[in-house]
């Protein structure tokens, strides 16, 4: 919820900037998220890129979001007004690209773990693009420390898309028997589930499944999800200067997978 969230994000980057501020200008670096971004803020070209400014937060319905929304102009302001700002847009952030771990409480996983679960999958399952953390850090790490490189906005995100396919394929190699269904069902079956099990840990995620709806009932706006999302200037920064944003292939998916597993993560069956 945005209350929740608001003195973390916004009041923490309004303190923080005012530190930045004081006596001299410092470097500030506000770790974003690509998810400040909606369809109205795209370019021309009808891609979200590094240079595409977050200036339409009436877009958002997710309280973190908006939080993060907000935190970002405040950064953005920051930098209008003389203060070197690098503003870091992260993606869907995975596991360790080596040994696999990743954490447990984000909605993404939270939702797909329900497909091993359940034994079922909707058509087209969970696409998304992810990063591995450590390839993540590992670049923010660099831009920031390059000289040169202050007051530029950067997105440390895969430069490829896993698709569902492929996040299925990684269940099955990893003995877990899907069945897929329509979008319809599989939701409703989901649904069921948690109101039959309201102690499971992904229970809290219901309200993701539901049809997004303004209050007056019209359809929400198109998902970010929709508009291709570019990283191509911070990718070819970053591997110049020695970091590799690469996409999450099927042995990585693999290591996720098997980490899940190995801390009771899916509860599904598995054969």
């Amino acid at each position: 919820p945005y209350e929740q969230m608001r003195m973390a994000n916004i009041e923490g980057t309004r303190e923080l900037i005012a530190m930045a501020a004081r006596h001299h200008a410092k470097h500030f670096h506000f770790v974003s998220t690509t998810s400040v971004l909606s369809p109205a803020d795209a370019g021309g070209d009808g891609r979200l890129t590094e240079h595409c400014p977050a200036h339409h937060g009436e877009h958002l319905q997710n309280g973190y979001v908006q939080t993060k929304w907000a935190g970002e102009r405040l950064a953005e302001e920051a930098r209008n007004r003389g203060i070197p700002v690098t503003i870091h847009r992260a993606g869907r952030i995975a596991g360790d690209s080596v040994h696999g771990a990743c954490q447990l409480d984000d909605s993404f996983w939270g939702i797909f773990r329900m497909i091993p679960v359940l034994g079922y999958a909707p058509y087209g399952a969970f696409g998304e693009i992810l990063t591995a953390v450590d390839r993540v850090a590992a670049a923010i790490v660099a831009l920031s420390r390059a000289p040169g490189l202050e007051n530029h906005t950067w997105h440390p995100i895969a430069t490829g898309f896993s698709d569902g396919a492929a996040l299925l394929a990684a269940l099955r190699r990893n003995g877990y028997a899907i069945t897929e269904v329509s979008g319809d069902e599989w939701r409703e079956r989901a649904l069921q589930f948690f109101e039959a099990h309201p102690e499971d840990p992904s229970a809290r995620l219901g309200a993701f499944l539901l049809p997004a709806e303004h209050a007056d009932g019209e359809e929400a706006d198109e998902p970010v999800s929709a508009v291709p999302m570019d990283s191509t200037l911070t990718c070819d920064a970053a591997r110049a200067l020695g970091v590799d944003l690469e996409p999450t292939d099927a042995p990585m998916l693999d290591r996720y997978i098997r980490y899940f597993q190995s801390v009771g993560f899916f509860h599904g069956r598995s054969w």
